[in-house]
């Protein structure tokens, strides 16, 4: 088969599958060895935000890349938000680009599956990875070689003189070093022949007239343009690396002559010089994988263009209006809209109701859209901000470090982390490790000092934090409502306004335990609102109507 034969192929194979998801099999195993090589962690969202978002979850399912070096750049995306407009702006140029115009995505897309489907993972390897020198210096190699058919050939035309016995032995020399270096080489042998096929990739591409053509990819073609010289020497000596004959006598030939120690170690000298070149390379045609991939997912009728403008006062908080947010992982997602009076959102609810995903939901599209510049909904609209979260706090058995203690750092990290400018903080049942009374206060001394600077979404199961809030949050719930043949069912919509009605004790009864239990446990709720109602203040009935009823019955 031809090769215009072949990319006509690959190009109507293109064109069906664009839009759609690719199946792959989890999260590339490269991305977090990329990842933990040139991070820096001012930059990053922080390891408890991306566990409690789900977001290796998140990446993987929306990764529609062609390339491990595309795989790579997603999830860079998304490790790292973009806090400048500017840059997201350029960034969505480039996406858009990809979406609008099909003959240039496709000749791109082209380019990086020659490059080779699942390509590229061993690139961190060679490139931020250590490369030792040879045990035995390269010069010397190099003359070992020489040395072995010098002798030879002088013993036999010089019998007289021993020089077959030194032969023999330069012979046996060899393919013990030979041996003890393929332990040290045989790993760096993809990863060096993925060098080659990413240098020749990008030739290829600034080669492009479309590209040259399309004023969004300008500087990232005018960047791998000024990276390429000097790089064919380095892409000649990684092709003769493979090179074999149908009768595998260059195997023979390799082990004696030492050449494919000597031509890994050359290359090797080469290659430690264009590390850093190589490396923006590699960034450079990773992102642009992971462009076409957003493109892709734009096209998904469920999703939007998001909005980011810088906020004009600079002292002033973050505001974030959306209508109809989803969740991506989830098969059937309910939509909900965030168009807050204020900048700070106070969740009540029952419990199953649907709280923790509306969080999760809020804040992961807050990542998308700085990152992947696409949002799960109707519409986005925001200014730039860090993301941290408190949601899935677990013990640590092994270093005797309690749940609260881990709650308590968590927490702390969030408060420090929001010095640095504008966040959006999401919080689910904080201080949830100790007793209701210091729960309480020391919730509303946080929500309070977040309050006013930050965007701030908080979860709990505390009726009593919004009454003391002071109107510096506006407050939603969640509820369940009841089906015909009186059971619970949820419709995860939020609802404005406090719960009315918490329903732990129904659900004890609903699941199953004894009578006994449920009406002790409905008799000590009633004690509890009794005593209470007699020292809170009276609520307001604009915001919390029904709060007093619901205090004097389960």
């Amino acid at each position: 088969m031809t090769r215009r034969a072949r990319d006509r192929i690959r190009r109507e194979q293109l064109r069906h599958g664009w839009g759609r998801p690719f199946e792959r099999e989890g999260v590339d195993p490269a991305r977090p060895l990329r990842e933990s090589m040139d991070a820096a962690e001012h930059e990053r969202l922080d390891d408890q935000t991306w566990r409690d978002l789900l977001l290796d979850q998140v990446v993987s399912r929306l990764d529609r890349t062609i390339t491990a070096a595309g795989s790579q750049a997603l999830y860079r995306w998304a490790r790292r938000p973009l806090l400048d407009a500017d840059a997201l702006r350029r960034r969505h140029a480039v996406i858009e680009a990809m979406g609008r115009d099909p003959a240039l995505r496709e000749e791109i897309q082209t380019l990086l599956l020659d490059f080779g489907v699942g390509r590229g993972k061993h690139l961190p390897r060679v490139l931020w990875g250590r490369i030792d020198e040879p045990e035995v210096p390269l010069p010397v190699l190099r003359l070992l070689p020489v040395a072995l058919v010098g002798s030879i050939v002088a013993g036999i035309l010089l019998p007289s003189l021993p020089l077959l016995g030194l032969g023999a032995a330069i012979f046996v020399a060899n393919i013990v070093i030979h041996n003890r270096a393929s332990y040290a080489i045989a790993p760096m042998m993809l990863a060096l022949e993925d060098v080659g096929r990413l240098v020749m990739l990008a030739q290829r591409l600034v080669q492009l007239p479309s590209v040259a053509r399309t004023e969004s990819l300008r500087p990232a073609l005018d960047e791998l343009a000024a990276m390429l010289p000097g790089t064919r020497s380095l892409v000649r000596r990684t092709t003769m690396l493979h090179f074999n004959d149908p009768f595998d006598l260059s195997e023979y030939l390799k082990t004696v002559l030492l050449l494919e120690v000597i031509r890994f170690y050359g290359a090797a000298r080469l290659l430690r010089r264009f590390q850093p070149q190589l490396r923006r390379l590699l960034d450079v045609m990773g992102d642009l994988d992971a462009a076409q991939s957003a493109a892709s997912l734009r096209e998904d009728p469920a999703t939007c263009i998001p909005r980011i403008d810088a906020s004009d006062d600079a002292t002033a908080p973050p505001r974030i209006h959306a209508e109809d947010l989803r969740n991506p992982l989830l098969a059937r997602p309910v939509g909900n809209d965030l168009l807050l009076p204020s900048t700070c959102l106070l969740v009540s609810g029952s419990n199953m109701s649907g709280k923790t995903t509306f969080l999760r939901t809020v804040a992961t599209n807050a990542v998308l859209a700085q990152s992947l510049c696409v949002v799960y909904g109707t519409s986005y609209r925001g200014a730039p901000v860090r993301v941290a979260s408190c949601i899935g706090i677990a013990d640590d058995l092994l270093s005797g470090r309690s749940y609260y203690r881990a709650e308590l750092d968590a927490i702390l990290r969030i408060v420090r982390g929001a010095e640095a400018g504008p966040c959006l903080v999401v919080l689910d049942e904080i201080f949830r490790g100790t007793n209701p009374l210091e729960r309480t206060a020391a919730a509303v001394a946080v929500l309070q000092h977040l309050a006013g600077r930050h965007l701030v979404l908080a979860a709990t199961h505390d009726l009593e934090i919004g009454e003391q809030m002071g109107g510096a949050f506006s407050e939603a719930h969640f509820c369940e409502v009841a089906t015909e043949d009186g059971e619970l069912d949820f419709d995860y919509r939020l609802r404005p306004g406090r719960i009315e009605r918490p329903n732990a004790i129904a659900l004890l009864a609903r699941t199953g335990f004894p009578d006994d239990i449920v009406q002790r446990a409905m008799h000590l709720v009633e004690a509890h609102a009794t005593q209470t109602s007699k020292m809170l203040p009276r609520p307001n009935p604009a915001s919390n109507t029904g709060l007093r009823e619901a205090r004097s019955r389960p």
